[in-house]
């Protein structure tokens, strides 16, 4: 009875720590079903615009970074260098975001980042809340885990100024990556593509 005890005792403490681990990548898996963009109002056809540009543009001016203010979160990380950093992170997931778009609309609206560019529409996405993701759980449990996310909304101007589409976003997600540029990468790739569908519908 004794061995069969603490083979049982073995077996649970091995256990555990496996569904532990699945239920992390269970609840990190299941949220991207019920997220994303929604549209609110506005032209949902506007993707289909050939010929015509729209410059991409990040509002962080209110952004919450995993429950903190920026500020206080840049400061936390090493501030002024750590805020080029991220600097530099926005900049290039805007730039998969472009891609990413690109590539799947199309002969449809094309996105440029350049903001001498003379675009027929001016696409602001705005961050209110951003979890950068954990390179912990991409490693440890995988299947999704540990990715990037973020709560916001999409404003899509003409030139003029007049409001062409409105898309709130509700834990957009992206996939686990190590590295957090990778992750930020991921996130917007999967954004355009998420928008793109939403439009599409």
């Amino acid at each position: 009875t004794e061995i069969i005890n603490s083979i049982i005792v073995i077996s649970m403490k091995r256990l555990i720590p496996t569904l532990i681990a699945t239920l992390f990548a269970i609840s990190a898996i299941l949220p991207a079903y019920a997220s994303g963009p929604t549209v609110i109002r506005g032209n949902k056809a506007i993707y289909k615009e050939s010929g015509k540009t729209c410059l991409i543009k990040y509002d962080t001016s209110e952004m919450m970074i995993e429950e903190k203010s920026s500020e206080e979160y840049i400061k936390e990380h090493g501030g002024e260098p750590f805020r080029l950093e991220l600097e530099g992170v926005f900049a290039e997931s805007k730039e998969h975001f472009a891609e990413k778009w690109n590539k799947l609309v199309g002969d449809g609206l094309k996105m440029v980042t350049n903001s001498s560019a003379n675009a027929d529409y001016i696409m602001t996405i705005k961050f209110t809340s951003l979890n950068l993701g954990s390179a912990a759980l991409a490693v440890t449990i995988g299947f999704g885990a540990g990715g990037s996310y973020f709560y916001g909304t999409v404003d899509v101007k003409n030139a003029s100024g007049e409001e062409s589409l409105y898309v709130t976003v509700a834990k957009q997600t992206g996939r686990s990556k190590t590295k957090a540029l990778k992750r930020m990468n991921s996130l917007m790739e999967c954004f355009a593509d998420d928008l793109l569908k939403v439009l599409k519908k």
